[in-house]
């Protein structure tokens, strides 16, 4: 939730199907995806509520767990004395508003070592004093639908009521939970397209608070000015008014709560999340107050009819009996979506282990459906996607002039799923990149965002998807791979010959070999070429006609220049120098490597004779053996790929 893949906060439900889950469990969420409640059969309910940057968790405990808990979230024992109380026994004293600033408490339960959380393992130990026995009443209505039997388990404990969540869809994980080995298609590690990555618990170790002592804030807001927004945002609520009224309480800790963010976050982000915080303890109060109920059961109306979803409809509505009338330029339930415009992308849902990946390896996922995040989605008919295909030019990903309008997977507000083109649709291709954006109403779209498909049996990309490479042995031709030998379906005169061409074809019976000249001396031999991203001018598949192989090959890095100019190699992305040849030595060694030893060495910066870069090309040098060379930055595997031009590793100091 907090830590979500770009930095935003907001409520997101996993649920892994790997292991077993209590009957009578139950999943409440609004449409939009900012409140959930998780209700157990033992009465134990959590509530996630995103309230501006941040997000509220209510935890409500049946009486069963009376003196039976224990950790960050207090004891339940009807001493609040006792709620800092720390792992090792100690305790710090409760401040008397009620905000708890205090790091020691908080990291005492931090969980160490990294691997002890119990969603990292299967086993925990739980302390016998606290293992109390679970008893509910369960009801379940008999097959003719007359009646229902309520068995008591154990003890006659009154459940507890449960909390109302307005405009809330409700699931049962055991029954929608679906297992990934059903949806295998050639092995039973291809996992669904929304089967979570990020199932991992973060710890946190590096997380260091910065903390403000006092005011004024950061653009110099004025501990008067905190108080004046604060307690005008409680104060003058009509539900908290009723709360003051009827139910005698006050706000006291959820006003000091709301000036201390406010220190922190003085645009008042926050002051509307702490008003929404009084009034979820306000409907706790009274739903737990059976004097509250009158004679048929019912609640005051101030808590029921009354309460609108987000309570105020987002201050872009107007509540009226418990359901929203938005403003004009908003729309949904809660009045949370702008209507006019349109959704706005951060990224992909990330489908590996690594941060920022735009990649989806197609030996690990079904990579048919993109989930992306964002925001300002709204859920209707005319919510869909539109898909722009990037080819593999072998260097990176270009417009192939092809695009698909797919069907939208509503999520929430911040997370959809977009159908990808069949392969049939796009010429067969396994490994393909797509720019993906969303739309409200079928007119304005989204900014686009990249999702790569990789095959990583041929392909190395990097996360970024911007460029990638062929392994050793391997051939990536038409966005598909194969192995070293391997025939063209299409054409039994056509293998795979990675030391030939490794992106395309190779003629097995045409076929014109090149002679790689003979390894340079150790440090380097200054080669005159007809230019520095051309291998040689004549040996290789023309890019327009597979099987003439009179065309140049290309150093990496470089790709092949159209006709007429197809005996040059250019800058793979670029066609400016096309038809006008960087000769080297006069613009270089090579397309990345400028001198072999004049500039200073980046392994260790008291050295100065190592290789200086071409500028404007992402040029990086390369490490201590081949420090006389520079490669591609992304590409770092390419150190030592020239040794007629860079010769052996270097072995001295």
């Amino acid at each position: 939730m907090c830590h979500t893949q770009f930095g935003t906060s907001f409520p997101r439900l996993t649920i892994p199907c790997m292991g077993a889950r209590s009957n009578g469990t139950v999943v409440s969420h609004d449409n939009a995806g900012n409140n959930y409640l998780f209700s157990f059969p033992s009465g134990t309910q959590v509530k996630i509520e995103k309230s501006g940057g941040g997000l509220n968790v209510y935890i409500t405990t049946p009486e069963d767990d009376m003196q039976a808990t224990g950790g960050i979230c207090g004891y339940f024992d009807g001493n609040p004395d006792n709620d800092l109380k720390h792992s090792d026994n100690t305790f710090s004293i409760m401040p008397k508003n009620g905000r708890v600033v205090d790091d020691n408490f908080v990291n005492s339960w931090r969980i160490k070592p990294a691997g002890s959380s119990i969603f990292d393992t299967n086993f925990f130990t739980v302390d016998p004093s606290l293992d109390h026995d679970m008893y509910y009443c369960k009801c379940d209505r008999k097959p003719n639908g007359t009646l229902a039997d309520c068995t008591v388990h154990g003890n006659v404990a009154q459940p507890n009521v449960q909390v109302l969540l307005p405009g809330a869809t409700h699931q049962n994980p055991a029954q929608t939970c679906r297992n990934p080995a059903a949806h295998t298609r050639t092995a039973n590690t291809i996992l669904p397209d929304d089967y979570p990555s990020d199932y991992v618990f973060d710890y946190g170790f590096s997380y260091v608070p910065i903390l403000r002592a006092d005011f004024p804030s950061e653009h110099g807001k004025s501990r008067r000015d905190a108080e004046t927004a604060c307690n005008s945002a409680i104060d003058q609520n009509p539900i908290l008014q009723q709360c003051v009224l009827r139910a005698g309480l006050d706000f006291v800790s959820e006003k000091g709560n709301c000036v201390e963010d406010f220190k922190y976050f003085d645009n008042g982000e926050f002051v509307r999340g702490n008003m929404l915080s009084a009034i979820t303890k306000c409907v706790f109060y009274v739903l737990n107050n059976e004097s509250f109920y009158d004679a048929n059961g019912n609640l005051p109306a101030f808590i029921t009819s009354d309460l609108c979803p987000a309570y105020d409809c987002n201050t872009h509505g107007t509540c009226s009996f418990g359901r929203c009338i938005c403003d004009a330029g908003y729309v949904g339930d809660a009045c949370e979506i702008q209507s006019s415009m349109p959704p706005a992308l951060y990224g992909i849902v990330k489908t590996t282990w690594q941060t920022g990946s735009a990649l989806c390896d197609v030996t690990e996922r079904m990579c048919e459906t993109s989930y992306v995040h964002g925001y300002n989605v709204f859920d209707n008919p005319r919510l869909s996607c539109k898909v722009e295909v990037l080819n593999f030019d072998g260097h990176g990903f270009v417009p192939s002039g092809n695009q698909f309008f797919t069907a939208a997977i509503y999520r929430s507000m911040y997370e959809v799923g977009c159908k990808l083109p069949l392969k049939s649709t796009i010429g067969g291709q396994t490994i393909v990149a797509f720019n993906i954006s969303i739309t409200n109403d079928a007119s304005t779209y989204s900014n686009a965002v990249l999702y790569v498909r990789t095959d990583t049996r041929c392909a190395r990309c990097i996360k970024t998807g911007k460029s990638c490479s062929v392994k050793s042995g391997t051939c990536l031709i038409e966005g598909n791979c194969w192995i070293a030998g391997e025939t063209n379906p299409s054409n039994d005169h056509q293998l795979c010959d990675p030391s030939t061409n490794s992106v395309q074809w190779t003629n097995a019976e045409t076929k014109v070999s090149h002679t790689t000249p003979a390894i340079a001396e150790i440090g380097g031999t200054n080669l005159s070429r007809f230019d520095i991203w051309t291998f040689s001018q004549s040996g290789c598949p023309c890019a327009h006609n597979h099987s003439n192989y009179s065309c140049a090959c290309c150093d990496a890095g470089g790709c092949q220049c159209h006709d007429p100019f197809q005996n040059q190699c250019t800058q793979c992305g670029t066609v400016a120098n096309c038809g006008t040849p960087q000769p080297a030595l006069e613009n270089g060694i090579d397309g990345y490597t400028n001198f072999f030893n004049d500039c200073t060495c980046q392994y260790d910066t008291t050295k100065m004779n190592c290789a200086c870069c071409q500028h404007g090309v992402n040029a990086c040098q390369c490490g201590k053996e081949h420090r006389n060379q520079c490669v591609d930055c992304s590409h770092m595997e390419q150190c030592g790929n020239k040794p007629w031009i860079f010769g052996h590793a270097i072995t001295d100091p």
